[in-house]
């Protein structure tokens, strides 16, 4: 699926695990919505976690938003109205095509990258430069 087709995004913003901060749900479902994409952004209460999620897979979205988790993994906190933050997310999204098992694997030599650097930020330059370390096809 080319990413520029996402047209109705799930989004489950856990704000109770501090990997997401109080008022990111709110933000994101606003910027995305400035591209013309449709978001349901889920914010569940303690014990509400696994409704959320399995709600937003039946629905069957073009894609599905997990990436605040890999911020928070990473010591870092996922600002949807950070520029930065944005143009990382979106490089995610067109190197992955949203596919899960690529996330992850993206996302581990993210956090190889930034640890062999000693970098403290994450932009779109170390996804970028974690995608050189995959054998997933022609580079985007």
């Amino acid at each position: 699926m080319n990413p520029g087709a996402f047209k109705r995004i799930e989004v489950v913003a856990n704000t109770a695990s501090g990997s997401v901060g109080p008022d990111a749900p709110a933000e994101l479902e606003a910027l995305l919505s400035k591209y013309g994409v449709r978001a349901s952004v889920c914010s569940p209460e303690a014990g509400e976690l696994e409704g959320c999620l399995r709600a937003a897979v039946d629905s069957a979205p073009d894609l599905l938003i997990v990436l605040a988790n890999y911020w928070h993994e990473l010591g870092l906190l996922l600002d949807p109205g950070d520029k930065n933050d944005v143009e990382t997310v979106s490089a995610v999204v067109r190197i992955t095509g949203g596919n899960f098992r690529l996330i992850e694997r993206l996302m581990t030599q993210v956090a190889r990258v930034m640890d062999i650097n000693q970098l403290d930020t994450l932009d779109p330059d170390v996804v970028h430069a974690a995608r050189q370390i995959l054998v997933v096809g022609a580079a985007q």
